[in-house]
């Protein structure tokens, strides 16, 4: 199951782009209410783990986040605003740490995005009120009406279509076995889901492994060895936007002390064009150093982590992506930090060097399994190619569960702009069959049918009574 958080609508556009780049093959959403659809959040919730493991890495069923529903105020309201603006940030230095934290984690990890669960997180009927809660919201995103709740949406990335499957109102139709028809006409493209899961993990590690084995840091041979390079030979796109932000900034504070600023501007512009490395981080840090004392950091507006964050960027680009811990309280910080990382190495060179050896033997491991996971998914690809797309499949178990079906295809609108949308619907009751309700055999004296009568109806009883009341009459 994928757990998201789902507090507004804007938050599903993460939702559905965090499934499709986890690898899914498509989302499953359930429009449903526990007043016309208990039957089926019931199944869901109760039957969480057999949902998670039929679909395994073919469909992500969306399940909304009790957690974040009921959260302290403040953390979906930073959840909210980063998913509605797209934010990429940096945290300021402040004090409120734990905000911005969680403001930068809401639009880079697994807090907006969702994760996989393979068990429920919470209890079952927190699950069951937190997907009811968001029905309405979630059926507005995708340009889903009121009218056509309870329903299942289930969209097929590859293919840009979308399957929204009505479900009758109260029934007892298992969205458990829906998932299970699917995945049994699929088993070969739900395969080749698993196997590229584990091809990706498989190369993040190994991306991880490369970085210890290659350890970073600072030796006295690699600071000479570029430490004299031209800074401007080594700029890259990244490195020169920092020193183009730096530079507005500068501009920006130019009243506080614009003959300064006006130097350091002039200074740091020529050591981009023919200064050296070395000469470029010993004039960041003398900025830093006169804007970095905390009753200065209000009057130069964050001067100081601005050049904090260009440092930063300078290590990575020159030093091998290594953020290194410079002492601008030392008169020379970059002696101190090269006397620093000689004697960490000697205390843990031999426990480095033990973790490098570990890591290139997990890496001989890892080779090994991608390699064997490649010839598996070369394998079965003319399988995988045969078997009906995931659109199909969703159409053809939902014809499985409902019976006789009627279709419609429409373009889909608001977040399912660009999909092709079929609309599966129960075939309406047939309607009732006309009952011929005139009379035959012999009929004596005039009749009427009921058909015939407009206004009042009398009864009159043609029995003994009514034939004494003749006779006596």
């Amino acid at each position: 199951m994928w757990s998201a958080p789902t507090t507004t609508a804007a938050l599903l556009t993460h939702v559905v782009r965090g499934a499709e780049e986890a690898g899914y093959n498509g989302l499953m959403v359930a429009l449903t209410r526990n007043a016309d659809a208990s039957a089926q959040l019931n199944e869901l919730s109760e039957e969480w783990t057999s949902v998670h493991d039929v679909t395994g890495q073919l469909i992500a069923v969306l399940s909304p986040d009790p957690e974040v529903r009921t959260a302290k105020i403040r953390y979906p309201i930073v959840y909210e605003c980063a998913a509605m603006h797209d934010l990429r940030l940096v945290p300021p230095e402040d004090h409120d740490f734990g905000f911005n934290r969680c403001f930068v984690g809401s639009v880079h990890g697994d807090q907006l995005r969702g994760r996989a669960e393979a068990v429920p997180p919470r209890p079952p009927q927190e699950h069951r009120n937190a997907w009811t809660e968001a029905a309405s919201r979630c059926a507005s995103y995708f340009g889903i009406t009121e009218a056509q709740i309870p329903a299942v949406l289930l969209l097929s990335f590859a293919e840009r279509t979308a399957v929204l499957i009505r479900l009758r109102p109260r029934s007892a139709d298992s969205l458990y076995d829906l998932c299970k028809q699917v995945a049994a006409d699929l088993g070969w493209t739900k395969r080749a889901a698993e196997l590229s899961a584990r091809q990706r993990a498989l190369r993040q590690r190994q991306h991880h492994l490369h970085r210890v084995v290659d350890r970073p840091e600072l030796s006295r041979a690699k600071w000479r060895s570029r430490s004299a390079d031209r800074l401007g030979s080594r700029m890259t796109d990244e490195l020169r936007a920092q020193y183009d932000g730096l530079d507005r900034h500068l501009s920006s504070i130019a009243e506080v002390n614009p003959a300064l600023v006006q130097q350091w501007r002039a200074r740091l512009a020529e050591l981009r064009s023919h200064g050296t490395v070395e000469e470029t981080y010993r004039q960041l840090f003398a900025i830093r150093r006169h804007v970095i004392a905390p009753q200065d950091r209000q009057k130069w507006r964050r001067l100081a982590a601005k050049v904090g964050k260009v440092i930063a960027a300078t290590d990575r680009v020159i030093l091998g992506r290594y953020t290194q811990f410079w002492n601008l309280d030392d008169a020379d910080p970059i002696t101190a930090e090269l006397r620093r990382q000689e004697a960490e190495m000697g205390r843990q060179g031999a426990e480095m060097d033990r973790t490098a050896t570990e890591a290139r033997q997990e890496l001989r491991q890892i080779d090994d399994e991608l390699n064997s996971v490649a010839a598996e998914l070369g394998d079965i690809k003319p399988k995988h190619d045969s078997e009906p797309g995931l659109a199909a499949a969703t159409e053809a178990a939902a014809r499985h569960m409902l019976g006789q079906i009627d279709t419609d295809t429409v373009d889909g609108s608001a977040g399912l702009a660009g999909y092709t949308v079929r609309v599966v619907r129960p075939m309406a009751e047939a309607p009732v069959e006309h009952i011929d309700n005139s009379l035959s055999g012999t009929v004596f004296g005039p009749m009427v049918q009921a058909g015939h009568i407009a206004g009042g109806v009398h009864i009159h009883q043609h029995g003994l009574w009514a034939r004494m009341r003749r006779w006596f009459s």
